[in-house]
């Protein structure tokens, strides 16, 4: 972590608790003043920023371009990596998930450079967040694993809630909900354990979607009601937004129409205000629904129209493949039998790529493979103990589990591809080999 003083250190944590305060902001700024131009003072710009990212972000993004200008003059090699977890907090915000992901890229070059395990592993982190935002759920997994690789030797309880969490969202959105909630219920303990309302709130979002998966709705809605409640105690606009979102996907699938439009729109006013566009796109999403449910073709055109524009956009091409298919169901139900083939056709291309059997295969070898890591990094620890033979012995029947499911893995894929080869065109075939080829090649590797 970066090394400040004892005052910047308390000043920073009642930052955190009262950075809406003006009497914190004032002080913020007298010290940068009146400080030496040195590392606690790109701490102290990068405290200053935060203090702005929520109601201004511009604001924020000027202190912390300031804070790594100085960081650079003065060569210190971690405040310039700091700057990729403020920074990527906007670009996210904004959809810019590639510029996101150059930025934590860099980060975790300087941070292998330092040497220092903790940052490295944040980094991971990071990057496997904007790929997974860019819909790559085999190198989100991958990078995600390798910080949690990290996490558990260092046996830190914050990355270790981070990486749950993570993996818990990768996995819902490879549609195995019952693994990724129990990623998520993890991440929930350890989030209680450190008294973290975001961490919470973050949580419970993963835990609600795969109960909505599993069309728990009423439980799902209650969860989102209590994200609403600590967006509203923490003035936090993402965990508000979260909490809207819920409760408009809830009431949609309660068949409670009125309720479900109002939080939709509400979270479509308040992110255009924020300028937070994935959630108006997920929004977007939910009314095109909505409006097809209650017959209003033409309004619920508008919205998954506009929902496709922002997805294209954002590159979010998960979302996009839903868009293509709650469009085709749209024209399906209008009568436009041409247009509702083609946004069917454009739905299975892209779903195949997305989270096909393929997509599935990777990310649960990449999960074996960590597992298995983890273990004989066990049985290496416990050296000449009487354990070691026992250990072994499991070991070889993990080892040959996973041999043995990849293998099923690899002859599941082959015989997909082969049905496909037969039911769709060559072009189509060819994606698949290059998918096949980049599995073949991967190896396992925010605040």
């Amino acid at each position: 972590m970066k090394k400040t003083s004892t005052i910047i250190l308390a000043l920073l944590v009642y930052t955190v608790a009262f950075s809406r305060q003006h009497t914190v902001k004032d002080s913020l700024y007298a010290l940068i003043l009146s400080a030496k131009q040195d590392a606690a003072v790109v701490d102290l710009y990068y405290a200053y920023g935060e203090v702005f990212e929520n109601d201004q972000p511009d604001s924020a993004a000027y202190y912390y371009k300031k804070a790594k200008a100085l960081a650079q003059k003065i060569g210190f090699k971690k405040g310039i990596a700091a700057f990729s977890s403020h920074y990527i907090v906007l670009l996210n915000n904004r959809g810019e998930f590639r510029e996101a992901l150059l930025v934590a890229k860099e980060a975790l070059e300087i941070y292998k450079e330092v040497g220092d395990k903790k940052e490295q592993a944040i980094a991971n982190l990071n990057i496997g967040s904007e790929w997974q935002y860019l819909s790559d759920f085999g190198l989100a997994a991958e990078y995600y694993l390798q910080a949690k690789k990290t996490a558990d030797e260092i046996n830190d309880k914050k990355l270790q809630r981070l990486t749950n969490n993570n993996l818990a969202s990768v996995f819902i959105e490879l549609q195995q909900y019952e693994k990724g909630m129990q990623y998520a219920q993890k991440s929930l303990l350890i989030a209680k354990e450190l008294k973290n309302d975001y961490a919470i709130s973050s949580s419970m979002y993963n835990i609600a979607t795969a109960l909505m998966q599993l069309k728990e709705y009423n439980k799902a809605l209650d969860m989102y009601r209590e994200i609403e409640q600590i967006g509203k105690k923490t003035s936090d606009d993402i965990v508000l937004l979260d909490g809207w979102l819920g409760m408009g996907d809830a009431y949609n699938a309660l068949n409670i129409y009125l309720l479900s439009e109002q939080y939709y729109k509400k979270v479509i006013e308040f992110s255009k205000k924020k300028y937070t566009p994935e959630y108006e796109m997920y929004a977007c999403m939910g009314l095109s629904d909505l409006q097809l449910k209650m017959k209003d073709y033409s309004t619920g055109e508008k919205f998954v129209i506009n929902g496709i524009s922002i997805a294209k956009k954002l590159e979010s091409k998960f979302e996009l493949k839903d868009l293509y298919l709650k469009a085709a169901n749209l024209y399906e139900a209008m009568g436009n039998a041409l247009l509702a083939l083609d946004f069917r056709k454009r739905f299975e291309v892209l779903n195949d790529s997305i989270v096909g059997d393929k997509s599935r295969a990777l990310v649960t070898n990449l999960e074996a493979k960590y597992e298995f890591e983890k273990k004989e990094a066990t049985i290496k620890q416990l050296g000449a103990e009487n354990k070691v033979h026992e250990l072994s012995i499991r070991q070889k029947s993990i080892l040959n589990y996973v041999l043995i499911a990849a293998a099923v893995s690899l002859l599941v894929i082959s015989l997909l591809s082969y049905r496909t080869y037969k039911q769709k065109q060559k072009l189509q075939q060819q994606r698949i080999s290059d998918l096949e080829t980049q599995q073949q090649l991967m190896q396992p590797r925010r605040y």
